[in-house]
């Protein structure tokens, strides 16, 4: 991708952008993971109490923990998919009416005229 690809938007730039805030998102959610998996055993020996306060702390850091892990990095690549599934709809529609607009101009070689996406045959109806 080139600077001036900035400026035209012939090229598209949030696919890359998407990518980026995917991997964000899975270092997001391994870092939150590992602060909540030791957390848990810090909270479990810096309060005290019984030994079923301790092992509840310890337990539920350790399963919270591991959960935002794979939850986290889950929900990042279904965001992540959802959108980069939009940007290729756009793009295969793109290609699309770009396929129908270059096959119109060579129909039965007769005059034809194209209307965005509309196919209009003058004088006799588009049929193939």
């Amino acid at each position: 991708m080139k600077f001036r690809d900035l400026f035209n938007f012939d090229k598209m730039l949030t696919p890359l952008i998407i990518k980026i805030l995917y991997y964000i998102g899975v270092a997001g959610s391994v870092i939150g993971g590992i602060v909540m998996f030791f957390g848990g055993f810090v909270r479990a020996f810096a309060s005290g109490g019984n030994i079923l306060t301790i092992l509840g702390s310890m337990i539920g850091g350790m399963l919270g923990g591991i959960l935002i892990i794979f939850l986290g990095v889950l929900m990042a690549r279904i965001y992540s998919e959802l959108m980069i599934v939009l940007f290729q709809i756009y793009q295969n529609l793109t290609a699309i009416k770009k396929k129908v607009v270059d096959d119109a101009k060579v129909v039965n070689n007769e005059k034809v005229v194209v209307d965005d996406v509309k196919v209009v045959v003058e004088d006799k109806p588009f049929t193939e």
